[in-house]
C-alpha cells in the first residue's frame, strides 16, 4: 500500500489546483482543462452498504460513452476530438480535454455546465428507462467543478490521486461493511492512515476483497476518434499505462497541427 499513502499526499496539492482553477474564467490554451463530476448525494443513496454495484458502475460508464459520443466533436480541429483521457472512481468521473482548440473558447463555466448537464441527462434517462415496474430507478444529478493542469506529467497524477483517494475508500468501508466502527475508521488518527487500513485488513481476513477494489475505478484514453478503457491491479500500473497512452495519442494529434 506505500504506493496508495505516497499517491494521497498528493491531495492537498490538487485542492489548492482546485481553488485557484475556481478564479478563472477561461483557462490557458498550452494548458489541460480537467472537469470533475461528483453525484449529488448518489454515493450515500445507492453505494453506501455495498464495496461495489455492477448496475451502478454500468450506467457510469455507458454515460461517460455517451457524452464522449455527444461533445468530443465539438471543436474546429482536424482530429475531430478534443476529449484526452477520463477515469470513473465510484459516483466521480473526470474527464481531461487536451490542448485541441474547440468550439467553446477555453471558457470554464461553458464546459463545466455543458459537460455535468449532458451526462447527467444520460446517467438519469438510461437509469429510468432500465428500471423494473415498481423499483427504485438510479438517477440523480452531478455537479462539476474545475482544474487547469500545467502539463502531462499533472495530468497523470491528477487521475493516479483520485484513484488512490477511491482505492483507500474502498478499504474503509470494506471494513465498515465487516464491523468496525466507524468511530474508529473515520477517526483524525486513522482516516488517513494507511499502515493502519493495511493492518486492520490483514486482522480481519479481507486481503483478497481488498486487492479487488484497485480493479473496479475505470481509465479511459483516446485512441484517436474513440476511448480506449482499462483497469488496474496498482497505482504505479495506472501511472505506467496511461502515461504511454496519453503520449501516444498527442504523438497522433501533432499530424493535424
Amino acid at each position: 500500500m506505500k504506493d496508495l499513502q505516497q499517491q494521497i499526499s498528493s491531495m492537498e496539492y490538487f485542492k489548492r489546483v482546485e481553488q485557484d482553477s475556481e478564479l478563472v474564467s477561461r483557462y490557458p490554451s498550452d494548458e489541460y482543462f480537467v472537469i470533475r463530476m461528483d453525484g449529488i448525494g448518489l454515493s450515500k443513496k445507492y453505494l453506501s452498504n455495498v464495496t461495489r454495484d455492477k448496475k451502478f458502475e454500468g450506467l457510469m460508464w455507458e454515460s461517460l460513452e455517451e457524452t464522449f459520443k455527444v461533445l468530443h466533436r465539438k471543436c474546429p480541429h482536424d482530429s475531430q476530438n478534443f476529449i484526452l483521457a477520463a477515469s470513473i472512481c465510484s459516483d466521480e468521473v473526470s474527464i481531461v480535454l487536451s490542448k485541441v482548440p474547440t468550439y467553446y473558447d477555453n471558457r470554464v463555466i461553458k464546459l463545466l455546465t455543458t459537460f455535468s448537464s449532458t451526462f447527467t441527462s444520460f446517467f438519469t434517462g438510461k437509469g429510468i428507462t432500465r428500471a423494473k415496474k415498481k423499483s427504485q430507478p438510479i438517477c440523480g444529478a452531478f455537479d462539476g467543478r474545475a482544474l487547469i493542469l500545467k502539463n502531462q506529467s499533472e495530468v497523470v497524477e491528477y487521475l493516479a490521486t483520485r484513484y488512490a483517494v477511491n482505492v483507500r475508500n474502498s478499504y474503509t468501508k470494506l471494513l465498515r461493511l465487516d464491523g468496525v466502527s466507524s468511530e474508529e475508521i473515520y477517526s483524525k488518527e486513522n482516516y488517513n492512515n494507511i499502515k493502519y487500513i493495511q493492518a486492520k485488513i490483514d486482522e480481519r481476513g479481507l486481503t483478497d476483497k481488498a486487492s479487488g477494489m484497485y480493479l473496479i475505478p475505470k481509465f479511459f484514453v483516446s485512441n484517436k476518434r474513440a476511448l480506449q478503457n482499462y483497469s488496474f491491479s496498482s497505482v504505479d500500473e495506472m501511472k505506467s499505462s496511461i502515461t504511454t497512452s496519453i503520449v501516444e495519442h498527442e504523438s497522433w494529434l501533432e499530424q493535424f497541427v
